[in-house]
């Protein structure tokens, strides 16, 4: 019992400066302790999400060329098939074209 008044007592009279400057000084460490801790695990929920992001995007892309790749098949087999019954694709010259239009 006499720990805890002399305990009530001191905080009665207040502290000194040189105390309160301790540990205001140890807060502030802690706090930016603290800080630190939220920024690199800010950093790596960042992180995290730009490497999702990242093979979403590469799978994304691996799609893509399977679909060209498909669609110039079918335009080979479409063209294949187009000249197997004996018909003849015109290809239009744009050259041709611009020169009938304005002629000099």
């Amino acid at each position: 019992m006499g720990l805890a008044a002399k305990e009530w007592k001191m905080y009665q009279d207040g502290v000194s400066k040189q105390e309160f400057e301790k540990s205001w000084v140890d807060v502030m460490d802690r706090l930016q302790i603290v800080e630190d801790k939220i920024s690199r695990k800010a950093d790596e929920v960042v992180l995290t999400m730009v490497l999702s992001h990242r093979k979403e995007l590469e799978k994304l892309h691996e799609e893509i060329q399977l679909l060209q790749q498909e669609v110039n098949t079918i335009q080979k087999d479409n063209n294949d098939s187009y000249s197997n019954l004996g018909f003849r694709k015109e290809k239009k010259e744009v050259k041709n074209l611009w020169r009938l239009w304005f002629k000099k």
